[in-house]
């Protein structure tokens, strides 16, 4: 994290101390001058890492009520002219358990070129999302996805292609 913040124009912040992982925190888009209407919020969370047995970690339910509690926050400081246009998204580097679930999951853009690969215990942040009226979870970690898909209530699921090594030889090949 602290090489994170020195990079150029970064916004990242450790997250809370007493919540769990570094990177847990939020940026508010605010309109223009003098009102700065609050716009949009962009979460991010630490979805942590690889754990033994070649499983991943999971987003911990303190860190989907720290998410709760700020998502309400937000949501309260806008007018209510403004709670049409109000937009949120959630950056997780891991992705949910339903990012990999083919039977509910519609791939409205880009293409799946690899099996899901994140936590097999579901700790139910796609739900916390959908709850707080969230517009999109977004992610990375398995570098040939590049999709935007929907699985219900117009929650959006998006992989950010990534590029390195084995992004490039799968898209290559």
């Amino acid at each position: 994290m602290s090489i994170l913040q020195k990079l150029p124009f970064s916004q990242c912040e450790p997250g809370p101390e007493q919540i769990d992982g570094i990177g847990n925190y939020y940026i508010q888009i605010l309109g223009h001058a003098p009102a700065k209407d609050l716009l949009s919020t962009l979460y991010f969370l630490d979805s942590h890492g690889g754990i033994e047995n070649h499983d991943y970690d999971f987003i911990k339910p303190d860190q989907i009520q720290w998410f709760k509690d700020v998502s309400e926050t937000q949501r309260s400081a806008i007018k209510n002219d403004d709670k049409d246009k109000y937009m949120s998204m959630a950056f997780i580097h891991i992705p949910v358990p339903e990012f990999g679930d083919d039977s509910t999951l519609k791939i409205h853009s880009g293409c799946r070129r690899e099996p899901t690969e994140g936590a097999s215990v579901n700790s139910h942040f796609y739900d916390a999302c959908l709850e707080e009226g969230i517009s999109a979870i977004c992610c990375g970690h398995d570098h040939a996805n590049d999709f935007c898909a929907q699985r219900d209530k117009g929650l959006r699921l998006c992989y950010s292609g990534s590029c390195g090594w084995g992004g490039i030889w799968v898209v290559r090949q």
